[in-house]
């Protein structure tokens, strides 16, 4: 897991989209998905912003805003792997990036339902 960073920080688009973030002071949300029924590839892991909306639904706290910054293809198997792949993720990402906390953890677009 550890050279997921170098290949985020190498990558054209996702490295300046991940700092630019950062440097803004923007929270970080790791959103663990699929795209459909899972096959060989498995679930899709994004590294998120969240976005403050003014919609109805996210005023009321009932939708969150999400822009994906960085989008890594098969990184887990089943979604038993959300919870300890994401938190590995977060904990270097909050590690390398200097983060006061590591990121939340969504499962398919919501906050998932133990962490918190």
């Amino acid at each position: 897991m550890e050279d997921i960073i170098q290949k985020i920080e190498g990558h054209a688009r996702y490295g300046p989209a991940l700092r630019q973030a950062l440097e803004s002071g923007g929270t970080l949300v790791l959103n663990y998905h699929s795209h459909g029924p899972v096959g060989p590839e498995g679930y899709c892991v994004s590294i998120c912003e969240r976005r403050q909306g003014d919609s109805p639904r996210q005023l009321m706290g009932l939708e969150v805003g999400l822009e994906e910054l960085v989008h890594i293809r098969g990184f887990g198997r089943s979604q038993d792997d959300c919870l300890p792949q994401c938190a590995a993720l977060g904990d270097l990402l909050a590690r390398h990036y200097q983060l006061d906390q590591p990121p939340e953890i969504f499962f398919q677009g919501k906050p998932y339902p133990t962490v918190n």
